[in-house]
Formats: C-alpha cells, sequence, structure tokens
C-alpha cells in the first residue's frame, strides 16, 4: 500500500495525532479563524489533511492572499523549512511561505 516506510510511520504519527485531538476535543473552531477579506483575501473551504507529512490541527485552514504572490506548493506537498512563515495582519496569522497554512 506504501512505497517506503517512512512514509507509513508519516501516516501513522498523523492518525495518532489526530486521535489524540479528538480524545481531548480539541479543534479548531471557524469562528476562532480571523476575516481575511479585511486584506484582500480568503480562507480555503478545503481542510488540509497534513503538512507535508506533520499533523495539521483539524479546523485549520490555508489562506489565500490578494497581495503575495501563489504560494507554490499545497500543504500536503510542502517543502518549505521550519520557520518559514509570515505573519500578517498585524501579527495576528502565521501562514506557511510555502503553502499558506495557518500555523497560529
Amino acid at each position: 500500500m506504501y512505497d517506503d516506510y517512512d512514509q507509513a510511520c508519516q501516516w501513522a504519527d498523523i492518525v495518532r495525532g489526530l486521535l489524540e485531538v479528538i480524545e481531548r476535543g480539541q479543534v479548531y473552531e471557524n469562528d476562532e479563524i480571523p476575516d481575511l477579506s479585511e486584506i484582500g483575501g480568503y480562507w480555503e473551504e478545503r481542510l488540509p489533511l497534513h503538512h507535508n507529512g506533520q499533523f495539521v490541527y483539524p479546523g485549520r485552514r490555508v489562506g489565500r492572499l490578494s497581495f503575495y504572490h501563489q504560494w507554490p506548493y499545497e500543504p500536503e506537498e510542502c517543502q518549505a523549512e521550519r520557520g518559514e512563515t509570515i505573519w500578517i495582519m498585524d501579527g495576528r496569522i502565521l501562514l506557511c511561505r510555502g503553502c499558506g497554512v495557518d500555523g497560529t
């Protein structure tokens, strides 16, 4: 089913993280997400499955910004290094520079 052992381990970590979140009731609710339309942006409706093999809390979205270039990757294939981020809206939102996934 998987091409290699590392990919299987990544998926196992994602599933473990998701099960922990469900057990604790931790979900990133829509009403907690700032409105990007005030800066000419929007949140994608599609929720990322993971961020380059790393767990993403349920409810996190991908921001699209009219004043910023198109992200080079989708979250699942993102190649950005840890810390390659951009703060927007006066430091209220942190987005990955590789794919736009919310890391706030």
